[in-house]
This record gives C-alpha cells, structure tokens and sequence, in this order.
C-alpha cells in the first residue's frame, strides 16, 4: 500500500513533490478499491512457524501373522495427495523406543519387528506438524 506518511520526509525538503507524490498515491488506493483490492497489506505468516497438522487417520488395523505385523490405516476422507502417513511399532505401551515406517501416500504397510504389539499411526504432509496419533485397537 502506498502510503502518505512514507512520504513525510519530503513534507519540508520538498512540499510540492509531496503534495503530488499525495494525490497520486489517494488516487491510486482510490482506484483501487473501486476494482476491489484491499489497499492494506495482507497478514504476513511466520516463515518459521509449521503449518496445521493434516487430519489424522480414522483408524488403525493390526493384523499379526507369525513374525510378521500387517497394519492397515484407514485415512482421514478430507485427506490429499501430499498427506504421508507413518506407522510407529513397540514392544511397550507408553512407546517409550519405537520404529517409525514411512508409508508414504500407501495406507499398509508391515513390520518385521518380532513382539511388536503396539502400533500407532499419524499422518504428516510436507512442512507440517504431525497429526495426533490413532492407535491400533
């Protein structure tokens, strides 16, 4: 946006380049809004802040065969092509060590990981946060 008090330094240097420098910057602001932009500046966002957390999946589905655990992720339906979703496997409820698996955009996976009784899933898009967990029942 264009603004007059930009132009405030001009005020005493120069008065009658300011007073045009004014007129033109009103006139254009005015144009402006008559076509519908906003002369304001839009919201910056922090570069450095993650953006929202994609929903995560509805659910889970632990399937154990021999030495070998299916898990079947049954995704979020607002989800898109950019949601990732993870798989986290542990021998221990409060998941104090896990092994993380990256499904990527597929919703199975499996693990080799003998007495992984506990699984959890999230899912992730690029430059987000996680979101929430969902555990296998």
């Amino acid at each position: 946006m264009l603004q007059p008090s930009k132009l405030a330094t001009l005020k005493d240097s120069e008065p009658i380049t300011f007073l045009i420098l004014r007129e033109l910057v009103e006139a254009v602001n005015l144009i402006g809004s008559m076509i519908g932009i906003d002369p304001r500046p839009a919201p910056q966002a922090d570069p450095k802040a993650a953006l929202p957390a994609p929903p995560p999946p509805l659910k889970v589905t632990l399937t154990t065969s021999g030495a070998l655990d299916f898990v079947e992720i049954t995704p979020h339906p607002n989800h898109d092509d950019w949601t990732q979703y993870f798989i986290e496997g542990s021998t221990s409820p409060t998941f104090d060590t896990v092994k993380t698996i990256k499904l990527g955009s597929s919703w199975t996976g499996m693990f080799s990981v003998t007495g992984t009784n506990y699984v959890r899933a999230y899912a992730k898009k690029p430059m987000t946060a996680k979101s929430a967990y969902v555990y296998a029942a």
